[in-house]
């Protein structure tokens, strides 16, 4: 296929109770955590993307709205609004994970980011890496839609899998390293970490 276009989508609710709350009453409610319809594709082999906007909460955002320019497999760039390298427990989608809430770990990482990043899969896809330049994100938030400090952050990943073209027990062993590196300052405080 050459030319593909799919439309996905993500829809996860929540409903909480509190039972005997008499002394300091909670609201029983029904919630939205996720509605995320996703329209990715490809045009040829060299050009693909997505676009994911969220409609849960209070206001609609953009989760995801990225250009993948795919070379080869070794060599994807890929520009837009992104999920960074650091932070593996973000790379997971929502749609795989146990539960509906994320666990604590994926505060200490930014969510996503605005910008560019090399990307791809070497040695028979065992070793997986990222490197990027990003406006910069606070741990546990997206970027804003504008850099606010006029300084960048770079980050990158190394991700070694070095089982898992084998069909054994040890084929999803993985090793990996991430770094990043920036300055945030005089942002203000509405955009620290929660």
């Amino acid at each position: 296929n050459l030319f593909e276009l799919k439309l996905r989508g993500t829809v996860q609710a929540d409903g909480r109770f509190f039972l005997d709350d008499d002394a300091v009453p909670a609201h029983d409610t029904f919630l939205f955590r996720r509605i995320r319809p996703s329209l990715e594709g490809s045009l040829g082999s060299l050009v693909a993307f997505r676009l994911t906007p969220e409609f849960a909460g209070d206001s609609a955002t953009i989760v995801d709205a990225y250009l993948d320019v795919r070379f080869d497999p070794a060599y994807t760039l890929r520009v837009g609004k992104v999920k960074g390298p650091i932070g593996l427990e973000r790379l997971q989608s929502a749609s795989a994970i146990g539960f509906i809430e994320r666990g604590f770990p994926t505060e200490l990482a930014p969510n996503r980011d605005l910008g560019v990043q090399l990307q791809g899969d070497l040695a028979k896809a065992t070793v997986n890496y990222t490197l990027g330049v990003y406006n910069g994100a606070p741990d546990g938030r997206d970027s804003p839609t504008t850099n606010p400090d006029n300084k960048f952050e770079f980050a990158g990943r190394v991700f070694f899998e070095p089982f898992k073209n084998d069909a054994n027990a040890w084929s999803g062993l993985g090793f990996g390293i991430a770094a990043s590196s920036g300055d945030k300052e005089g942002v203000g405080n509405s955009f620290l970490p929660r």
